[in-house]
């Protein structure tokens, strides 16, 4: 802010203080975006966590359905 003759203050866009406000209003919007982002990030993250947890739940299940499946037709094969 500079003065004018008159004692009234007006508005200098190219004032240090006008400038370094510009720039503190830029980094807090800069701050906010990257805490928006991180939070998005750690959301994706548990998502992926448990959809790796159900395909691992779900492997194991296959498995004991097929070794179920395998052990009932080797049972009847052996009967006839």
């Amino acid at each position: 802010m500079a003065s004018s003759e008159s004692g009234h203050v007006t508005y200098n866009p190219n004032d240090i203080n006008a400038v370094l406000g510009g720039m503190n209003n830029k980094l807090d919007n800069i701050e906010k975006q990257v805490s928006e982002i991180n939070a998005k990030i750690d959301s994706h993250s548990d998502r992926l966590s448990a959809l790796e947890n159900f395909r691992y739940l779900l492997m194991g299940a296959v498995a004991v359905i097929s070794a179920l499946t395998t052990y009932i037709i080797s049972k009847f094969k052996g009967l006839s």
